[in-house]
């Protein structure tokens, strides 16, 4: 068995770790080395038949190096017994997120609504202060209460016992330390940014070849109603944002 760390992302939605997958989808193995733990990794498992990740032998689970996607949760390194667990994620600004969100969303046909109304029937209702309810869910299992200060509380908790708990403005020195780390080229590119005309580069994706569009744009007024209604999210955002990475 290895004795290599090993490596466990909290992929938050909107958030750079798209990115980050393509990264290590050019130079790890797929499923193997690389385990997807969201749509785009059980789509693939399904679609060839392939054994969910708890479900394979012990000697197949000790081949991964990095398990990541939005449905990895603290504790699932007792997958693979005897390895140093190093979990991190990276956190965006609040604001940017939330247009980022939309943008896609857009760019999918999921709404059609103007910036605005969609922010007032479908962002403030569903995903303000939705970081913080990720990370406790990433703690605590997905039933949790719908409470922004205990989860601010809990997410605190456990990114504070994670290797890397950063924001996005530091994507770069999270990729230099993962490449460090696992030995792999500086070779990283930035993936879907919206308005850019850049098509998703993935392979094994479900939504490969994808473009955002950019229908909206941060401005001020946007980052004090997502600061307002997201008083839970902007704090976790400034709590990372002044950490060391």
């Amino acid at each position: 068995m290895s004795n290599a760390p090993i490596f466990i992302f909290f992929h938050l939605s909107k958030s750079g770790g798209t990115t980050l997958n393509a990264y290590l989808a050019q130079h790890l193995a797929w499923d193997v080395e690389l385990v997807n733990f969201s749509f785009w990794g059980r789509h693939y498992r399904q679609r060839h038949g392939i054994a969910e990740f708890a479900d394979r032998t012990l000697e197949d689970r000790q081949a991964a190096r990095v398990l990541t996607g939005h449905h990895t949760y603290a504790g699932m390194h007792t997958l693979v017994p005897g390895r140093e667990a190093r979990y991190f994620t990276v956190i965006r600004d609040p604001a940017e997120r939330c247009v980022s969100l939309y943008n896609f969303r857009r760019s999918r046909g999921k709404t059609g609504l103007p910036f605005e109304d969609w922010y007032s029937s479908v962002y403030r209702p569903e995903y303000a202060n939705s970081a913080v309810k990720f990370y406790a869910q990433r703690a605590f299992g997905e039933h949790i209460a719908d409470d922004p200060a205990a989860n601010l509380d809990i997410a605190i908790g456990l990114l504070e016992k994670c290797w890397i708990a950063t924001v996005t403005p530091k994507l770069d020195e999270v990729l230099g330390k993962l490449s460090a780390h696992l030995s792999l080229p500086e070779d990283w590119e930035s993936q879907r940014r919206a308005g850019d005309r850049s098509a998703l580069n993935l392979p094994h994706h479900p939504s490969n070849g994808e473009v955002v569009r950019r229908y909206a744009s941060v401005d001020d007024r946007i980052r004090e109603r997502v600061a307002t209604d997201g008083a839970a999210d902007m704090r976790l955002f400034e709590w990372a944002r002044d950490r060391d990475i």
